[in-house]
């Protein structure tokens, strides 16, 4: 997709796994989300929205734009399937699974379709073993924290990644938007809420634990 659009439509089109994780939910496993979580879902995705800045996008409806799309699906059902079996797996183990099966597929993808280049330099191994180090955490820590998070509270947490991207961004010099900002805090303040608010309404005896859970 990044071979033919902008970075910053990119960015759009794949903020859109936030949606697509309770709208897939609903589709396929009959199960709405509450409307706290809704309401913080649709709140964290127009905060990451203002974060993006969608008035410097505009669209083509060019095979990369729609690969991008598809490919925001493909991480929604990733999160909903591993909200389906973490519980009755290893962590650690599916992970595994997961990652030698993209890399032979991502292998013979490279080698069928594309020119392999490798320059076996220091800085080469280093970086590799920095981002598969990074990969493996990510996938391990997802596996793992999902026996106990549903699909929609962890779409919800995900939304925090252009948060921690754009004051990494800021830290070394990028500029932060006003919008951007009101865009973190928006995104900050559905995780706090969704997360607290269930909680209050049970102790009032206005929704019951299970959806608390949810």
């Amino acid at each position: 997709g990044l071979q033919t659009i902008t970075s910053s439509i990119s960015a759009f089109l794949t903020a859109l796994y936030v949606p697509f994780v309770p709208l897939f939910q609903w589709i396929i496993f009959r199960k709405r989300p509450t409307p706290i979580i809704a309401g913080g879902i649709l709140f964290a995705f127009l905060g990451m929205l203002l974060i993006l800045d969608p008035t410097k996008i505009s669209f083509s409806g060019n095979i990369g734009e729609w690969l991008t799309i598809a490919s925001a699906a493909a991480c929604a059902m990733e999160i909903l399937v591993l909200g389906r079996f973490a519980n009755s797996c290893d962590p650690k183990a599916f992970c595994f699974t997961q990652l030698v099966t993209v890399t032979f597929w991502s292998t013979l993808y490279c080698i069928v379709f594309e020119e392999v280049r490798f320059d076996p330099t220091p800085v080469t191994y280093v970086c590799m073993a920095i981002l598969i180090g990074m990969i493996v955490f990510n996938q391990v820590m997802m596996c793992w924290a999902q026996k106990f998070v549903s699909p929609t509270r962890a779409v919800l947490i995900y939304t925090l990644e252009p948060v921690f991207a754009g004051i990494i961004g800021y830290a070394i010099g990028e500029p932060f938007t006003k919008g951007a900002v009101v865009g973190a805090v928006m995104v900050v303040l559905s995780i706090l809420i969704s997360s607290w608010l269930p909680g209050y309404l049970k102790n009032r005896g206005h929704i019951s634990k299970e959806a608390v859970r949810e």
